[in-house]
Formats: structure tokens, C-alpha cells, sequence
């Protein structure tokens, strides 16, 4: 059965099991089929629309980290609320502030060569192949040959499989639940299993997506070394008066690196060595990295994801036949599943402009802002919105 049936749908429905019930009863229960009949018709002439909805936040915030570090305590559980300066991850990135200051006396020491007056062309050519079999050592790294590839890969096609045949499963459960011959409970989990198994493949394409891009970003870095170092050298063939502007090439470029070095850390979710919570109340939906774990290395590393628990909205799928009924500023009412006694009213404040299908059923989404704030709402609460 649908979850999205409309309150009108199941008055009638309710009515006609009544109707029905009554012709065994014989002459006695004529009158309460007349009044049935005056519930139905009741039903009919109703406009009322309820239909599924759920407890979503409008704004959520992903956490990535792109430096080295390493992750040394995680002080929080997923579904937990935090707030504003909330200390979330504690990490371990010593490593890379030093990597700032090598970085730093690297710049004093191109300011200084510009002083120790010009390098010999042979010693720009070392250079020059260095930086050559490095660019090659990494470009073999985006082949598909490469083992940290082949292994994420490998893992992606694992988690396929096992989806395919979930989903396989999932299907053939339905059928049986259909006919009474399985629990719906062993249907919902069999979902929940196939939820996160998307989730893991999503998070694994992620993974190779970032080894693979920051793998040509590196490249690239490489080869404007590379061709910055070949048109020193033909400079310096040509003209060596123009080495010391070549130096103060070098200056700058170490400038830009350091900045670029100091961007990273120059997050509003960090605060000295730990990730924080940059919201004033939130909630932790996902944690991704556990104690011990490297991150950042390879790119950037997804580590948690927050929810904005002050963006609390109702996402209603409303079938497509009663689309036309919903208009934008429209006062409904919200009923808990968790107290069906209780009514919040809300206000639709988008309609979106396509319909999609699920479970078999053309719906459209129609987002709606409570009016008041219930602390019991939480997001993944399903609520009947009734219009």
C-alpha cells in the first residue's frame, strides 16, 4: 500500500468497509448505512489533502580536510547535536605547519640566491630531469595499472555486485510481502542495507575522483616547474644578466605557494588543532574518519558532515493529481507520527518545478516551514501534512 494516500481516499475507503460490514448484520442496520453513506458523501465534497511527508534540513555543511593530517581523537557520535565552537575532531598536523616554515626559509633562501649570483646551467639541468622523472612517477599514478586505483576500483565493483543482488533481493521480498508471505520490517531493512551500500560507493567514487584530480594537479604543478626551470636555462644560454630576474620569479611563486598553504588552514571549522562546529546548532549526520586515520593526504578527505538543526523543514510528496491544489504561502498542518494528537501548522515556501517518481508513484516536492519550533522534531521524523 502507498504511504501517500490522501485523507479523502481513506475516509471512503474506511466508509465502504462500513457499508459492507452492515449487510450481515440484515434490516437492524439500515440506519447505520444511511449514515455512512452521509460519511462518504461527506468525504467527497471534502477538499482536504493529507499526504506523506518528512523532517529534512534546508542547509547542511560537509567537512573536508586538504593537508596532511592525522585524525587523533573524534569527540563526537553521529545524531548528536552540537554548537557554535564545539570542539567535533582532534587532529595531528604538526608535520604540515613545519612543511609552512620550510616553505617560508625556502623564499629567504631564493632572496638570497639572487645575491650568490648565477647557478650553472648543468646543475638547472639536474634539476630540470629531476622534476622530469617525478612528473613521469606521476603520471604513472594515474594509470589504470596503478595499484592504489585498482584497489579502489576493485572495492567499487565489490560494492556493486552487492548492491545488484541486494536490489535483486529487495524486489523478490516485495513480492512477498505482497502476498502476505513476509514482514514489511525485512523490507525495510533489506532498504536500509541497500541505502548505505549507495552511500559507500558514493564515498569510494569520491575517492578516486580526489586521488585522480589531485594526482593531475600535481602534474601540472610539475610541469610549470618544469617549463619555468627550461626557460631559465635558455635565459641564462642566452642572456645571464636575466638570472636575477628569474630569481625574483621564484620569490613570488614561493609567496604564492605559502598563501596557498595558509588558506588551508584558514577555515572557519578550525581552530588550532581541532575541527569545530562553525553552526550555531547543528547536528552531526555523518562521521567519515575514525581515530588514527591519515587523512588529506591524497587530496582532500571528507570527514563529517553536519546538519543545520535552524533550517528544519517538511519535505511533502504530494501526488501529481493534487499538484495543482498546493500554491506557494499556503497554511497547512503538520501531524507527528511520533504524537498524532499534535498539529504544527506550516507554510509551503517552494514547490518544485519537476515530478519525479517514486515507489512506482509520480509525486512532487513541496517544502514547508514550520511556523513554530518543536523540539522534538528532529530531521528524519515522517509527519502527514495535511493541506
Amino acid at each position: 500500500m502507498s504511504k501517500r494516500w490522501s485523507k479523502l481516499g481513506y475516509i471512503i475507503a474506511t466508509s465502504a468497509l462500513m457499508i459492507a460490514s452492515t449487510s450481515f448484520v440484515g434490516c437492524s442496520a439500515k440506519t447505520e448505512a444511511a449514515e455512512v453513506t452521509e460519511v462518504e458523501v461527506e468525504a467527497e465534497s471534502s477538499n482536504e489533502i493529507s499526504v506523506f511527508g518528512q523532517i529534512e534540513t534546508a542547509d547542511a555543511e560537509e567537512i573536508y580536510i586538504d593537508f596532511p593530517a592525522n585524525v587523533k581523537e573524534v569527540l563526537v557520535e553521529e545524531g548528536e547535536k552540537v554548537t557554535a565552537g564545539q570542539q567535533l575532531i582532534l587532529l595531528d598536523y604538526e608535520s604540515y605547519k613545519n612543511s609552512i616554515e620550510i616553505a617560508g626559509v625556502e623564499k629567504q633562501l631564493n632572496q638570497v640566491n639572487m645575491q650568490d649570483g648565477l647557478q650553472e646551467i648543468g646543475a638547472i639541468s639536474t634539476e630540470i630531469n629531476a622534476l622530469e622523472k617525478e612528473k613521469a612517477l606521476k603520471k604513472s599514478y594515474l594509470e589504470d595499472s596503478n595499484y592504489q586505483i585498482q584497489t579502489l576500483e576493485a572495492s567499487l565493483q565489490v560494492k556493486s555486485d552487492k548492491l545488484k543482488k541486494l536490489q535483486e533481493d529487495y524486489i523478490a521480498e516485495q513480492e512477498l510481502v505482497e502476498i502476505g508471505a513476509s514482514a514489511e520490517t525485512k523490507l525495510k531493512e533489506m532498504q536500509l542495507e541497500i541505502d548505505a551500500l549507495e552511500v559507500e560507493k558514493q564515498n569510494i567514487t569520491k575517492q578516486i575522483q580526489s586521488f585522480k584530480e589531485s594526482t593531475q594537479l600535481e602534474v601540472s604543478k610539475l610541469e610549470a616547474s618544469i617549463k619555468s626551470k627550461q626557460d631559465e636555462k635558455t635565459q641564462k644560454q642566452s642572456n645571464n644578466t636575466r638570472a636575477e630576474s628569474k630569481e625574483n620569479l621564484n620569490v613570488q611563486m614561493s609567496d604564492l605557494n605559502i598563501e596557498n598553504m595558509n588558506t588551508k588552514l584558514d577555515k572557519s571549522y578550525l581552530s588550532e588543532n581541532y575541527i569545530i562546529s562553525d553552526l550555531e546548532n547543528a547536528i552531526v549526520e555523518e562521521v567519515a574518519c575514525e581515530k588514527g586515520s591519515y587523512i588529506g593526504s591524497n587530496g582532500p578527505s571528507y570527514c563529517m558532515k553536519l546538519l543545520d538543526a535552524n533550517s528544519i523543514q517538511v519535505v511533502a510528496d504530494v501526488p501529481e493529481e493534487f499538484i495543482q491544489q498546493i500554491s506557494m504561502d499556503q497554511i497547512c498542518q503538520v501531524i507527528p507520527y511520533y504524537d498524532n494528537t499534535q498539529s504544527l501548522e506550516g507554510k509551503v515556501v517552494r514547490i518544485d518545478e519537476r515530478a519525479i517518481k517514486e515507489d512506482g508513484e509520480v509525486i512532487v516536492k513541496v517544502y514547508i516551514e514550520l511556523t513554530e519550533q518543536v523540539q522534538e522534531i528532529k530531521p528524519g521524523l515522517s509527519v502527514d501534512v495535511i493541506f
